[in-house]
């Protein structure tokens, strides 16, 4: 008698799940085309993902290490004009072969520095913007790129747009790692600009803010010298 409720109660137990299966198992039957051409679709789609995946790793890494390449043989010899030219046609070439990553906007940010290095201003400043538009994965160096910039414009006698150029990225950025050099960089344009007011707001969010920065002690010279100033 025992054995018999215990049948029956394992039957009941089973039984949805055998309801389930013998339906998959008739859609099956009765719709065999559709089941095989879904189950091939699947496959291949499974199939596609996995070949995108190892290629895109693939053509990833080889980026990184023609990128490294680059940058290595320039680091050698920065005075060679024959190997600087080179380095711009590279990384242009590499910039135009990639759409997005981590390669693709180093070389942005590495041209910005070379143009940089050599006064060459607006070709500097139109990489660093787009070093700091096109950047997700390397943050760390968007602060750098962002006074670069700023003094690429003010070496252009753009004051005004590298006053709004570094007011945008404060608005955005409170919390950066480079707000003590971008609050500096802000106050010494707006005394360019003869604006007192917003010079001493600036130099002194640098000394209130950050009083162990190196920008801190240069913000309380130009305070001085504005004091001096009648």
């Amino acid at each position: 008698m025992t054995d018999n409720k215990k049948k029956s109660i394992i039957e009941i137990e089973r039984s949805p799940i055998e309801r389930l299966l013998m339906s998959v198992k008739d859609f099956s039957r009765s719709n065999r085309r559709t089941v095989l051409i879904v189950s091939v679709s699947v496959i291949l789609l499974i199939a596609i993902s996995l070949t995108s995946y190892v290629l895109l790793t693939r053509s990833t890494e080889q980026e990184l290490v023609k990128f490294e390449n680059i940058i290595d043989n320039y680091r050698s010899d920065p005075a060679n004009a024959d190997l600087r030219s080179k380095t711009f046609e590279e990384l242009q070439s590499l910039i135009a072969s990639t759409r997005f990553g981590f390669v693709h906007e180093m070389s942005h940010y590495f041209l910005g520095n070379i143009f940089y290095s050599e006064k060459k201003y607006s070709d500097a400043y139109n990489m660093f913007e787009a070093f700091i538009k096109k950047s997700s994965d390397v943050e760390v160096f968007i602060p750098v790129a962002v006074n670069k910039a700023a003094v690429c414009l003010e070496e252009q006698g753009k004051i005004d747009e590298a006053i709004i150029f570094l007011n945008k990225y404060e608005a955005e950025n409170s919390d950066s790692i480079a707000m003590d050099q971008i609050y500096y960089n802000s106050a010494r344009l707006y005394v360019m600009k003869n604006n007192q007011i917003k010079a001493r707001e600036y130099f002194n969010n640098v000394i209130n803010r950050y009083p162990d920065s190196i920008y801190a002690e240069r913000s309380k010279e130009r305070l001085f010298l504005l004091s001096s100033v009648k």
